[in-house]
């Protein structure tokens, strides 16, 4: 008959949640919680699989308080914020609530990682957008939105939504990221962006691919600029001067002052004679059309309608035109 694998019982400092009937303990980073291995089941098909194995009685077993130690390797936070999901439910589910950054992480981290399809997919919906980007038609940008409206499922991230843009990239979700990547470059200054920032006691900064894209969107937006420089020109029937100095107050101070993707705007027909009005309206909006269909290819998308039908975000909202 073999000898009984020996059993070491371990002292520990109880974390919440901590459940006196509970039958199994987990531990991440040090901290100890106490759970029900039905509990895990029910919302884990991972943990269930883990539970139906049988265990080798040569490995040593680890106890706390006549229960079994299961170690996981995740942030203690984020399993805290799981398993207090699976119990209390003191995060918000109904779909117009905001949910905080750090837990719309871990359902996003442990969702995938221990198949909880429902936090997922929770997460997921947090993080739609709050507009449809596929078109720029009217005024939709002539005044950015901003960054805390962009995510309305978010709250307690950081201003400059850098926190969301990591964790939608480091989950492969792209939908969003042309149009949160475009309001994050044209509102957030250049070393904020290069450097990060601090946010509540630490420093936010983009992840080394967002960085990339950020410098992709640069280039959109300079060959914007460049291309706006060459094309604006008086009109042959011209017959103010001033049109040309104005031209270049359009393309070097104005174009920097506003959004790039707004269209003509009405004061601006007080710089410039009839003549060269509706010939520079033409061409301005024509760059800045064909600037805007740029984006999406800095991202991986062919166009603005492929990142529409990605798939990522089925609820996402339709604001714009």
């Amino acid at each position: 008959m073999p000898t009984p694998a020996p059993v070491t019982q371990v002292t520990v400092n109880r974390d919440d949640p901590w459940k006196d009937d509970g039958n199994i303990v987990l531990t991440a980073g040090g901290n100890y919680f106490r759970v029900h291995r039905s509990v895990l089941s029910a919302h884990s098909q991972v943990f269930k699989d883990m539970f139906d194995c049988p265990h080798s009685s040569d490995v040593e077993r680890e106890f706390v308080e006549l229960c079994p130690v299961v170690h996981l390797y995740d942030a203690a936070r984020d399993v805290q914020i799981m398993l207090k999901a699976m119990y209390d439910r003191s995060y918000p589910k109904l779909y117009y609530e905001k949910m905080p950054i750090s837990v719309v992480s871990a359902f996003l981290h442990l969702g995938e990682k221990y198949a909880i399809p429902a936090f997922v997919k929770e997460a997921k919906a947090k993080l739609c957008c709050d507009t449809e980007p596929t078109s720029i038609t009217s005024a939709a940008f002539a005044t950015l939105p901003l960054a805390s409206k962009l995510f309305p499922g978010i709250c307690d991230g950081d201003p400059h939504n850098f926190q969301v843009l990591n964790l939608l990239q480091e989950m492969g979700m792209k939908a969003p990221l042309p149009l949160a990547m475009y309001q994050c470059f044209a509102t957030c200054p250049l070393e904020i962006i290069a450097d990060g920032y601090q946010f509540m006691g630490s420093t936010c900064s983009l992840s080394s691919a967002n960085l990339r894209s950020s410098i992709r969107m640069k280039d959109v937006l300079e060959n914007y600029r460049v291309r706006l420089a060459k094309t604006l020109s008086r009109s042959p029937n011209c017959m103010v001067p001033g049109c040309t100095h104005n031209i270049h107050r359009l393309w070097s101070e104005e174009i920097n002052v506003v959004p790039p993707f707004c269209y003509w705007r009405s004061q601006w027909d007080n710089l410039f004679c009839k003549s060269c009005i509706s010939g520079l309206k033409t061409r301005r909006d024509a760059e800045m059309d064909r600037a805007w269909n740029q984006i999406p290819p800095a991202f991986g998308f062919g166009s603005w309608a492929e990142v529409k039908k990605s798939g990522d975000f089925p609820s996402l909202k339709i604001r714009l035109g």
